[in-house]
């Protein structure tokens, strides 16, 4: 199943991914980021700093994981893809909230300020209808030693591109 529509929409509920990249000798970073749009021209869009570390390792290898956690909806994403980088008025403009002075302190006009657009080739969605209790319960009855189905306690999907 490929349904991108509803991975974006599951995201969009997610405020804060964690961005891997990676160095120059190949050692993975991760840093918390806020997602500014999820969908949007089939990508998903951030703000950053040219000066930043994540954006220096984008510039060097764009190959990127972005990994979402909803404990809430016991939703868990990973979702590799490609990243590129604008300094784009257009693009600052169309993500840009007030609320993003907070990082961004010289607001919108700052020369600094790039856009990440991540392209999503491959998303691994972990996804439960169950309450915390109902999970418990499946846990439970089987380290009772009663059958107890690992699919009871969600799906794992794969959407690739």
């Amino acid at each position: 199943m490929n349904d991108w529509n509803s991975f974006y929409e599951k995201i969009s509920d997610i405020k804060f991914t964690m961005l891997v990249t990676r160095d120059q000798s190949g050692e993975m970073h991760a840093r918390p980021f806020t997602t500014q749009a999820a969908g949007k021209e089939g990508a998903i869009w951030f703000l950053s700093r040219t000066d930043s570390d994540a954006v220096k390792e984008i510039a060097q290898d764009a190959t990127v994981l972005l990994c979402y956690a909803d404990t809430s909806e016991n939703r868990f994403i990973s979702s590799a893809g490609h990243a590129t980088l604008s300094q784009e008025r257009a693009d600052i403009d169309a993500l840009w909230k007030p609320a993003d002075k907070l990082f961004f302190p010289e607001g919108k006009e700052d020369p600094a300020l790039v856009v990440v657009r991540v392209t999503i080739s491959r998303a691994d969605i972990w996804d439960s209808d169950k309450s915390r209790m109902e999970k418990l319960m499946i846990i439970a009855k089987a380290a009772a030693g009663l059958n107890a189905d690992p699919r009871e306690l969600g799906q794992h999907q794969i959407l690739q591109k």
